[in-house]
């Protein structure tokens, strides 16, 4: 290598480092990116790589450059720790509700996306992701200034983010453009922006946000390309939905929220929202018994909700981060039981079989490990130590 491209890699790695002391995540991967192009065997520039896209929510381009930078150099011990960290089975659950809030916003499911969201800050909230996703769920609603919010908190983890700078342009300009459009016709002293007009513009452009989720995700520097085709779908989305005579209700699909359904009239949504809001901050405050009494009453209602599956999951990790191995077996029985092939399957088999590990019951373990790997042969949970320690049991 010649001595200016060693020069050369050491200003861009001295740059990207002071980018991120300073919250320019972006613009320290640019840095990187430039750095790659000169030298791809640069674990050092594989190692930071790795770091910038785990924290934009690109978990599986970090993985790959963890995984080049071991490769290496098998005594790479930055790359190793990452690794282990990335492919630890509560991060593979973690991971796991992210690309299920992900699924729930594609389905328009907007409160119970947010819900998940929310869980998923409080036990990580520093991926830029989850602010661009959360804020689109508030902004699908009809929620511009919460969606704002979220927004500008996201920029405080990457302060050049031209994902998150870009929504928080979109609306505020087509705003405008309207605005000017309405003014030529007013006749009357009335609201400029009715709640109609704001509905739909909001359900317009959230639909096109919405469907870009998975790209997004995948390539967070979008190209000048891109933004010229988002802004015409937007501009095709909204000219399509003033042009129909609707009514006020009929203008807030993007807002509505599929309600739950179930035999009986003892069912109550608010009250099992209540006690399931309860019981999961009490467990994210270690505080087993409320959390236990507030989640089983959500259990008890059997209303097979969303919420109702949480709760019994929850319910069941509880009493295994307890040890107490017997109510812990009881739950993630019933768990796969009533939710077959659902989001938490894998999990509640991987932890099931934990269960039967620590009780001093292999066969059992190794069995249900068994159906673990036939029914997700791609499981995180299947490169943990405990899992090859379980198997490799006579």
């Amino acid at each position: 290598m010649k001595r200016s491209d060693i020069n050369q890699i050491d200003d861009l790695l001295s740059s990207a480092a002071a980018r991120m002391q300073e919250h320019d995540i972006s613009g320290a991967l640019d840095k990187l990116v430039q750095a790659y192009q000169i030298q791809p065997d640069n674990t050092l520039v594989l190692n930071m790589t790795g770091r910038c896209y785990q924290i934009l929510g690109e978990f599986e381009r970090a993985e790959r450059c963890w995984e080049e930078a071991l490769r290496l150099d098998p005594e790479n011990n930055v790359a190793e720790t990452n690794l282990k960290e990335l492919r630890q089975p509560a991060f593979q659950f973690w991971l796991k509700r992210y690309k299920e809030a992900l699924a729930l916003l594609e389905k328009k499911k907007f409160s119970e996306a947010q819900e998940l969201l929310r869980q998923l800050m409080e036990e990580h909230d520093e991926y830029v992701s989850l602010y661009q996703v959360l804020g689109l769920s508030y902004l699908a609603e009809g929620n511009r200034p919460e969606a704002h919010r979220v927004w500008r908190k996201g920029l405080e983890i990457d302060k050049q983010n031209s994902t998150l700078k870009k929504y928080l342009a979109l609306p505020e300009s087509r705003k405008k453009h309207l605005i000017n459009e309405e003014t030529s016709v007013q006749t009357q002293k009335r609201p400029i922006f009715t709640q109609r007009r704001l509905l739909i513009l909001m359900g317009a452009i959230c639909l096109v946000l919405l469907l870009q989720v998975h790209v997004l995700l995948s390539n967070q520097r979008q190209n000048a390309e891109y933004t010229e085709v988002l802004q015409q779908r937007i501009q095709q989305l909204t000219s399509m939905l003033d042009q129909q005579n609707q009514t006020p209700e009929e203008t807030v699909p993007a807002a509505a929220v599929e309600e739950v359904s179930m035999e009986g009239s003892a069912y109550d949504t608010e009250q099992e929202e209540h006690y399931y809001r309860t019981g999961y901050q009490a467990y994210l405050d270690k505080d087993w018994q409320t959390a236990i009494s507030n989640l089983g009453v959500v259990v008890s209602m059997q209303s097979g909700s969303y919420l109702n599956r949480e709760a019994l999951y929850y319910l069941a990790r509880i009493h295994f981060l307890q040890k107490n191995y017997a109510e812990a077996e009881k739950y993630y029985l019933l768990y796969l039981e009533s939710f077959p092939d659902s989001n938490y399957y894998d999990d509640s088999l991987f932890y099931l079989a934990c269960t039967y590990h620590y009780t001093g019951r292999p066969q059992l373990a190794r069995e249900t490990l068994q159906r673990l790997t036939e029914w997700d042969p791609h499981s995180g949970y299947l490169s943990s130590s405990l899992y090859q320690s379980i198997m490799q049991q006579q």
